[in-house]
């Protein structure tokens, strides 16, 4: 349990469910007339008991707790989830976990009042995305300049701000710059509203996090194309509220790149994301080679500087699955799948992905 006493394990551990998935930013589709659970709008045979003790989606049998619930929508860790909880559905404050959303009529309540974190000068950010993360200097510095990356006076974490269409921000995503892997949302964050970097072209493409899509914009710059060409749109993990709400508000896409982590849960995702609208967009699903497009990155850098090739090589290698050297044994795993193809895998020119 680490740093939590067993008292405090145990009150995180019994989060109610209901308040844990409202803060990931599911929706309670009040139509439904289940006497023992809620139904999750826009995602098929997703339940949430309405006694707060857990959750179930029969189409993919998965099922549990609360803390459950946000390893598989974000895609983390057991201790990490822990720490969601305590910061996004508790406050910080272990005591014990009421239904501060819904009345005994099931009406909504309002949420907290949405406040961005204090801003401070960016040294800790800075050196997390460049050097932690291998992001390009450009990149990041751009969207430092137009507001949507700070740093927060508080806990030094970066900041990653989706704005409305009005340029109005409404969501905030968190991550730790020090040793401890934090991952949190201000208070009030509405995630409809997703971290995006903003192109002028027909592309939409899509990731669970704001380090995934900063990383592809990076390596797509690597490859020599240009990455403020297309939009780019984070998610906040393995839900839809983000992209229906994008494209409501930005109207005109006729392709979508699904990017989204080569897991379980990823793919389960784009499979979902596929049917609900594989009927009006000409959908790409692009898988990374590894996890996500940042273990990519990190890859693709460490061979540069290990054998002192440029980005084209790395890219050839990862192709043909011949090594660079004599001492590393790639293969290339990156695939795309199209709608008709499912998800059966083939080998692919890394670079399409990009």
């Amino acid at each position: 349990m680490g740093k939590y006493t067993d008292e405090q394990w145990k009150v995180i551990t019994n989060a109610n469910c209901v308040n844990t998935a409202l803060a990931l930013g599911f929706q309670i589709d009040e139509n439904c007339k289940d006497k023992k659970a809620f139904h999750i709008k826009d995602n098929g045979g997703f339940y949430v008991w309405k006694n707060g003790s857990g959750f179930l989606q029969f189409s993919s049998g998965d099922k549990g707790r609360a803390v459950d619930l946000v390893m598989k929508t974000l895609g983390i860790k057991y201790g990490e989830a822990l720490d969601w909880i305590n910061g996004n559905v508790l406050n910080g404050e272990f005591k014990t976990q009421q239904q501060t959303y819904f009345t005994d009529s099931h009406k909504t309540q309002e949420k907290a009042d949405f406040k961005l974190p204090e801003k401070t000068r960016p040294s800790n950010a800075y050196a997390y995305l460049l050097q932690r993360r291998g992001l390009d200097k450009e990149i990041v510095s751009a969207l430092f300049n137009e507001g949507s990356i700070f740093q927060d006076s508080k806990n030094r974490n970066v900041c990653f701000v989706g704005f409305d269409k009005q340029g109005e921000a409404k969501y905030c995503a968190m991550r730790g710059t020090g040793d401890a892997q934090y991952r949190g949302e201000a208070s009030g964050s509405d995630k409809r509203f997703g971290f995006a970097i903003n192109g002028n072209s027909s592309v939409l493409k899509i990731f669970e996090s704001p380090i995934e899509a900063l990383s592809h914009a990076t390596l797509a710059k690597m490859s020599g194309k240009d990455w403020k060409a297309d939009t780019r749109l984070s998610l906040g993990g393995c839900v839809t509220l983000a992209l229906e709400q994008h494209l409501a508000d930005r109207p005109g896409y006729s392709e979508i790149w699904i990017c989204l982590n080569n897991d379980e849960a990823g793919i389960k995702t784009a499979n979902r994301i596929k049917e609900m609208f594989g009927d009006e967009y000409n959908l790409k699903i692009k898988l990374p080679r590894n996890k996500d497009f940042n273990d990519d990155l990190i890859e693709a850098k460490s061979l540069m500087n290990e054998r002192g090739c440029a980005f084209q090589v790395v890219l050839n290698s990862w192709k043909t699955g011949e090594p660079i050297g004599s001492n590393n044994q790639l293969s290339a795993k990156c695939v795309e799948l199209t709608a008709e193809q499912t998800f059966s895998r083939r080998f692919k020119n890394y670079s399409s992905c990009l």
